[in-house]
């Protein structure tokens, strides 16, 4: 048991003299560990909670290939009224969100 003693002391004694080691060392497993409990955080919230809305497995994302005048997609909230109508289109909104994707031209 003196023997785990007088290692423990060892250890101290370097780290007390070994300031910069140290830090770096403390430093980079504090960063360590915050980023591993983020990631499984994450994960655990979005692999195993099931997403908080009816009939989950329905849901869809609504894209329209035309342009826009402005540059952006033609598809935005005012285009959803227009959708409801139609009895295969749209049951319910719950969240209508414009996105401009960025255009390039192809290479061919």
């Amino acid at each position: 048991m003196e023997t785990i003693w007088q290692d423990v002391r060892f250890g101290l004694r370097m780290l007390i003299k070994h300031r910069i080691a140290t830090i770096v060392c403390v430093v980079a497993l504090g960063l360590g560990i915050g980023a591993n409990t983020a990631m499984f955080s994450m994960a655990e919230a979005f692999l195993l909670h099931p997403v908080p809305f009816e009939n989950s497995d329905r849901i869809v994302a609504l894209v329209d290939a035309r342009v826009a005048s402005d540059g952006g997609s033609g598809f935005g909230p005012r285009t959803l009224p227009r959708l409801r109508p139609r009895p295969t289109s749209i049951g319910r909104k719950r969240r209508v969100r414009s996105m401009s994707w960025p255009r390039t031209r192809g290479t061919n």
